[in-house]
């Protein structure tokens, strides 16, 4: 989980070898904020986005959601 201000970029970089995902809940539709939602990350490669708004915006990789989910809360 991870606490920052509104108007902040954020980005995930894939360091592994498998494949992962950045998506908004819920699984599997991904519409909460579908800003949030990543192509297939190889190893290297990375995500960004810009959360705008106050609250509290929750993630997990699509490849591994059960054991692979966070929660960012923008204030």
């Amino acid at each position: 989980d991870l606490k920052v201000s509104a108007g902040i970029q954020i980005t995930w970089v894939n360091d592994e070898e498998v494949e992962h995902y950045v998506n908004t809940e819920t699984h599997p539709a991904h519409t909460y904020f579908p800003a949030q939602n990543s192509r297939v990350l190889k190893q290297g490669e990375s995500f960004s986005t810009t959360l705008d708004k106050s609250g509290i915006y929750p993630y997990h990789c699509s490849a591994h959601a059960d054991v692979m989910t966070g929660n960012i809360l923008v204030q």
